[in-house]
């Protein structure tokens, strides 16, 4: 009758739940449950869901007295049946029996697997509780939820949580905030107070953000790295955390050049003389229009025209077409005798134009089009990004990371390195030059610099879209890295005719057994111990071989932390650690990998002279070391 089996009326309904209340007494409700518990028995099952809310409070008083986790979790599936829709209530009044640690652990992660956001606002204060483990299941009860809330809960406990979980926190903001800023703004604000940080978790909290903004390509960011950069340089035992910063600042500051620029798919391109573009043009250009007249005014004809040549050019880079050829236009009627100027200016347009809608025109690309398939050149056609750059601009330097492809379509760009300190210039690049394959098609950052030498029109294949081609066009990839092997081994050339100038120490090719193991980004743990082939190493740096599977699976080790043991004769002769800045295939057999770190700090001569020279030799090869070692960088 109570569950509706059989219909009666409303007053033989109230009746029997008086009748059922009245049953559910403690004795008889235990009983109900050990049965349940031992037999799993539907008939126990129905008769406590019937009792109701009695026999839910009942089951909570017995959670809280039992000290076996199995029985708690039962205890809590049956609870979650039995009471239904009054689960939250329930749950907020057994809280305030301040239930044990164990206990308010398995309700809040039982609450964050059935009951979603319901039981949330009960539980969210236990993001200050002192147990730490209270804490961490309330950070599983927000990721759990998900949604639009979850990055401001897990903000608001970023400044409430044990300082082990604050790292936990900034992890899961970077990989959830999808550039969001309010997460930027957070972080920031976070990071700005590194002062009040416990001692002993200070570096641990630095290091985590320091990580976290290589998601956020913002100025901002740049910003925060750069003080940390110049706090840290100055105190000792940083070495490891100067190196993640300087890592962190290398990401993202060739993201923020790329940033700059005007993307392929934001806003629109004026090429028509459509009345209302025309309109839109002449408004933004009244004020270009006040100054000529200033000039004019003057008897400057000539000024005149070359300022209105200098905003016809911008407006050309910003892609507004219809601007521009106004302002050509306009430069004859006030310097009849700017002629050239104007058709120079004229052809400059065209060209810019021919670039979007062309970016791989036939001309300049023919070679690469007769390699390629009609289907795939098409492809790689639409996937390119355009970006222009001034005389003189800086296109990537040395030491930075961008797995990104330059197809030089028009300009000069110089290709350097540093050497002794200084730029030192290595050639001139020329329309129909694809640049950064190293980078691109193997893992590693860039060993030289791309600096304009005049008005630059590139076009960038990055590799989250090239890898979208390749699964399309498997046979794409391999038929453009060979296009692209020309200019690896001119640049490699190139390099090597710059010797040891270009480094900061000389290299010494040696072979040892080194043991590695790779940390994680943000200090939760190691990997398993591996071993490689030790095969050259310089003060503040080395190269060993080691077999992996996939060139996708070598990829993923760019970037990261490193730990290594050298040993000679079963003996452990040096332990030093770094960041990987380069994998690369050798000698095209498919696992077989040298994996390039940098060092977070110098290996003193002692050490470096047992680790280059065998023991019979080092006396004798000390001095002429120590005599290579102090060479100007």
């Amino acid at each position: 009758i109570h569950c509706g089996g059989l219909g009666k009326s409303a007053a033989i309904r109230s009746l029997i739940g008086n009748s059922l209340s009245k049953l559910a007494t403690e004795s008889a409700v235990e009983k109900l449950i050990d049965g349940y518990l031992q037999n799993d028995n539907e008939l126990y099952l129905g008769i406590l869901r019937s009792l109701g809310i009695p026999s839910a409070g009942f089951l909570f008083r017995k959670i809280l007295q039992s000290s076996d986790r199995k029985e708690r979790q039962q205890l809590l599936n049956l609870v979650w049946i039995v009471a239904g829709e009054a689960f939250p209530d329930l749950v907020e009044d057994t809280l305030q029996q301040q239930p044990a640690t164990e206990a308010l652990r398995d309700i809040i992660h039982f609450a964050a697997e059935n009951n979603g956001v319901a039981t949330y606002q009960g539980l969210q204060r236990y993001l200050t509780h002192e147990d730490k483990r209270v804490q961490q299941e309330m950070i599983r009860y927000i990721v759990k939820l998900g949604g639009r809330e979850m990055k401001a809960r897990l903000m608001a406990g970023l400044g409430v949580v044990h300082d082990s979980l604050k790292i936990t926190i900034i992890r899961l903001l970077a990989e959830h905030a999808g550039g969001d800023e309010s997460v930027l703004a957070a972080l920031c604000e976070f990071i700005d107070s590194r002062n009040d940080f416990a001692p002993n978790a200070r570096q641990g909290l630095v290091r985590a953000v320091v990580i976290a903004l290589r998601t956020f390509p913002h100025r901002q960011s740049i910003e925060v790295l750069d003080r940390l950069h110049h706090e840290y340089e100055k105190l000792a035992d940083n070495d490891r955390l100067r190196l993640q910063i300087d890592r962190s600042i290398k990401i993202l500051t060739p993201q923020l050049r790329h940033n700059r620029q005007f993307p392929d798919d934001a806003g629109e391109v004026f090429f028509d003389s459509d009345p209302v573009h025309k309109q839109l043009a002449r408004n933004k250009i009244a004020k270009i229009e006040e100054e000529v007249r200033k000039i004019l005014r003057l008897g400057d004809s000539k000024g005149a025209g070359q300022l209105l040549y200098q905003h016809a050019r911008t407006a050309g880079q910003e892609r507004d077409f219809v601007a521009a050829e106004i302002l050509r236009d306009r430069i004859l009627e006030v310097n009849p005798m700017a002629l050239t100027e104007v058709v120079e200016l004229g052809n400059w347009l065209e060209k810019q134009k021919k670039a979007l809608t062309e970016p791989l025109h036939s001309d300049t690309w023919r070679n690469l089009g007769e390699l390629l398939a009609p289907v795939e050149f098409k492809a790689l056609h639409h996937a390119l990004r355009r970006e222009s750059y001034r005389k003189g601009d800086l296109i990537i330097q040395a030491g930075e990371s961008d797995e990104s492809l330059y197809f030089l379509t028009s300009g000069h760009i110089g290709l350097n390195c540093l050497s002794g300190g200084d730029e030192r210039f290595l050639k001139r690049m020329k329309p129909g030059d694809i640049l950064g394959s190293t980078p691109f098609f193997a893992a590693s950052v860039w060993t030289f610099s791309l600096r304009a030498l005049s008005d630059v029109h590139v076009h960038l294949l990055k590799r989250e879209s090239f890898r979208l081609l390749v699964e399309k066009f498997p046979e794409l990839e391999q038929k453009l890295h060979n296009y692209c092997t020309k200019y690896e081994e001119m640049i490699a050339e190139l390099l090597k005719t710059t010797g040891d100038d270009r480094r900061e120490f000389p290299r010494y090719p040696t072979i040892r057994l080194i043991t590695n193991c790779l940390h994680d980004p943000y200090g939760a743990g190691e990997s398993r111990a591996f071993n490689g082939e030790l095969v050259d190493i310089s003060r503040n740096g080395l190269a060993f071989t080691v077999k992996i599977s996939g060139r996708e699976n070598a990829r993923l080790l760019l970037g990261r932390e490193i730990s290594s043991t050298i040993q000679a004769d079963g003996e452990s002769i040096a332990q030093c650690s770094g960041i990987v800045v380069g994998v690369r295939q050798r000698n095209g057999i498919a696992e077989d990998f040298s994996i390039h770190i940098k060092l977070a700090r110098q290996i003193d001569d002692i050490t470096f002279n047992r680790i280059v020279f065998p023991i019979d030799k080092q006396e004798q090869s000390a001095e002429a070391l120590h005599v290579r070692s102090t060479k100007p960088e």
